[in-house]
């Protein structure tokens, strides 16, 4: 990639995530490789119940099956390590993600207002990610900031923004699964998960507080954010609310969301607020 020698996509798994080999779904998509059953209805807690299948390269899916590709017990949300076929529409995610521009910089305000924090490392994790990491990156000279999510499309959209917005070279794409066993305890001052809800799980949930450094900040759920105007909201709001649809999203409400807070050991550290959306603060 142009730019920064930092901001290369490894090889391996990613590579069969390049756009071509993704069919457009329509939606977030999950089949069964056994049997070939349609995705369940969700179970108490928002769980799932279907037959197993081997899963293919990438990690996103609809809620009622994420629980299933990454849970390995731990809760209501995690019933058990079942593995699923997942497909993504990342035309439908990255459309959603350009619609969002004037949005991520109040996001990115409400950020640097509730934690305080303008230097140090940003973790951006998922699908809708890079917006908000830019946004920060804009604002505050002493940050950087990776993007990670195994999707090339969102990670090369990233990328463009970044160039736009004069920040690349304090921006890593990283080129990896959203789940982040792998991050070191302690070791990001900032992580932020917009679109959260489409496959948040305790788990996840858990390493989001592990990884944050002592006074660090995480800012995981879905919504414009308490400080977007509504002038901002109301020219994309119906066409966002479109997408989101297209793409299966699923409604969790705040005691759904307090849940999940319990199930990741989180109580005292996290809190759930209803302010532009569902959001879940954590804090270290």
């Amino acid at each position: 990639m142009p730019g920064s020698a930092r901001r290369r996509l490894p090889r391996g798994p990613c590579r069969s995530l390049l756009p071509e080999a993704i069919p457009a779904a329509g939606r977030w998509a999950a089949a069964v490789e056994r049997g070939g059953s349609e995705p369940t209805q969700e179970g108490p807690g928002g769980g799932a119940t279907g037959r197993p299948g081997r899963a293919a390269h990438g990690t996103l899916c609809s809620p009622a099956f994420w629980s299933q590709l990454v849970g390995k017990g731990g809760g209501s949300l995690s019933p058990g390590p079942v593995e699923v076929r997942v497909e993504r529409d990342e035309d439908l995610i990255v459309e959603i993600n350009r619609l969002w521009e004037p949005v991520y910089p109040h996001m990115a305000g409400y950020v640097m207002e509730a934690s305080g924090i303008d230097r140090g490392i940003l973790l951006d994790l998922g699908p809708f990610a890079g917006g908000i990491a830019v946004a920060l990156l804009s604002r505050a000279p002493g940050l950087r900031a990776v993007v990670r999510d195994p999707s090339p499309r969102v990670l090369g959209w990233a990328r463009e923004l970044a160039q736009g917005a004069g920040v690349a070279d304090r921006l890593e794409l990283r080129c990896a699964p959203v789940e982040i066993p792998d991050e070191a305890d302690a070791s990001w001052d900032l992580v932020t998960v917009r679109g959260a809800f489409f496959f948040l799980t305790p788990g996840l949930l858990a390493h989001v507080g592990r990884v944050l450094r002592p006074g660090g900040f995480g800012w995981v759920g879905g919504g414009y954010g308490p400080l977007t105007p509504p002038e901002v909201i109301a020219p994309i709001a119906d066409a966002s609310r479109d997408l989101n649809a297209r793409l299966g999203k699923r409604w969790v409400s705040p005691e759904q969301a307090a849940s999940l807070v319990r199930e990741a050991g989180l109580e005292g550290r996290a809190r759930v607020r209803t302010e532009g959306g569902l959001w879940i603060e954590v804090r270290a």
